[in-house]
């Protein structure tokens, strides 16, 4: 998650930051009801980053494709 809180692209840092909170809280007060609350907040945190950077690295190799073929003219 801390990997995934690096990630310059907005809205990607937000919920696994809310992700770490969360379990780091249920650790601290040991309640593994809270820690696993964190995790799977974590686990749709990760979901979401990766489909963000999927949809980044899809969108923007065809934008420099389309920007290749409009130079190439």
């Amino acid at each position: 998650m801390s990997i995934s809180m690096m990630i310059p692209i907005p809205g990607t840092n937000t919920l696994p930051a809310i992700g770490i909170f969360v379990t780091g809280f249920g650790l601290v007060e040991d309640d593994g009801a809270i820690s696993l609350g964190g995790l799977i907040i974590c686990l749709i945190g990760a979901t979401l980053s990766i489909s963000i950077l999927i949809a980044v690295w899809l969108g923007g190799t065809s934008l420099v494709d389309l920007i290749k073929d409009w130079l190439s003219q």
